[in-house]
């Protein structure tokens, strides 16, 4: 799966990384809102496979929509966009590389038994009319 199409289907971690940045864009360092800040992907996707999780974080930018277009039209080199990715905080890339390393712990619901949860609640608020 692609980064982007990844990101798209966790938006928690992508609304995350959007944080991570101090929600300002990369280029221009504009304030950024929840709607307005994207992230750019920049890697292909064979070699997005073989890398971690963790490892990605040097092919995405948080950019703002202006930001965002002017670097698709103007087709700046993958070199150039790995300098500005590169040229983060060392903080906020460990910010970033801990959010999309991060795996949920799976959920168990605890087992009980609702019913009988029904009946003592019920109890206990009416008297034993159940």
């Amino acid at each position: 799966m692609s980064l982007s199409r990844f990101l798209l289907s966790h938006p928690e971690k992508a609304c995350s990384i959007r944080r991570a940045v101090n929600s300002r864009c990369e280029i221009c360092g504009g304030l950024l809102t929840e709607e307005s800040a994207e992230i750019h992907c920049f890697c292909d996707t064979e070699k997005e496979e073989r890398l971690d999780p963790a490892g990605l974080e040097r092919f995405l930018l948080v950019l703002c929509s202006g930001c965002h277009e002017s670097l698709h039209d103007s087709g700046a080199a993958i070199r150039d966009q790995e300098t500005l990715a590169q040229g983060r905080e060392k903080e906020v890339s460990r910010r970033i590389q801990r959010i999309l390393s991060s795996v949920p712990r799976n959920y168990e619901p605890p087992d009980s038994d609702v019913e009988g949860a029904y009946r003592d609640a019920c109890a206990s608020r009416y008297g034993n009319l159940i």
